[in-house]
């Protein structure tokens, strides 16, 4: 009940075809082995005093990584679910249409991100250009560096200073952790309390 009572001061909009809720950071989007309490697991209790589609029906259509805080939608129902998940699908690259209904509509998803990262040492702050695009491939899943995905991010520093730098981050592809990876290993500037790329 304590993640479904956070979670539901989270709520940030409703409407009669999605939620769209600040996730917590700690608490992750599905289950799975370790993870004992998950957005997919609380969502039904977090939201059944809604008025409006029955909370059950209530579908995760992207993810964060469980430490990552930010907006987070869930369909309410299975058609409000498969015309979000074509649009997270377009604005990733991938096939399907991006419309709700058709896919003449031009419905997208836009993903923006912010993070903090820490400068390398010796003059970090000057190396790191105002804005660009890190292209660097991913690893993907169980085959290691030959699963590599091709994957792109553009960013821009929004401020700078003490060693540290906010980034603004537009994911082009949806590679698992791939801001992470591309902030440490492609900037040479890993996310503060990134403990994986850090």
């Amino acid at each position: 009940e304590c993640w479904a009572a956070r979670l539901r001061s989270c709520l940030l909009h409703s409407d009669p075809d999605l939620l769209a809720v600040c996730k917590p950071a700690g608490l992750a989007c599905q289950g799975g082995s370790g993870v004992a309490h998950s957005v997919d697991s609380v969502m039904a209790a977090a939201f059944a005093h809604l008025p409006g589609p029955a909370s059950h029906h209530l579908r995760l259509v992207h993810r964060l990584d469980r430490q990552t805080t930010g907006a987070l939608l869930l369909a309410r129902g299975p058609d409000a679910a498969a015309w979000l998940a074509a649009a997270f699908r377009e604005s990733s690259g991938g096939s399907g249409g991006s419309g709700r209904g058709d896919s003449s509509s031009g419905a997208s998803i836009q993903k923006q991100y912010w993070a903090v990262v820490a400068l390398p040492e010796g003059g970090g702050a000057h190396r790191l250009p105002a804005a660009g695009a890190i292209s660097l491939p991913v690893p993907g899943g169980r085959g290691g560096a030959a699963a590599a995905q091709p994957a792109l991010t553009r960013y821009r520093v929004l401020h700078r200073g003490g060693g540290l730098a906010w980034l603004e981050l537009a994911p082009a592809t949806g590679r698992k952790h791939q801001l992470r990876l591309h902030c440490a290993q492609g900037l040479g500037a890993a996310i503060l309390g990134d403990g994986r790329y850090g």
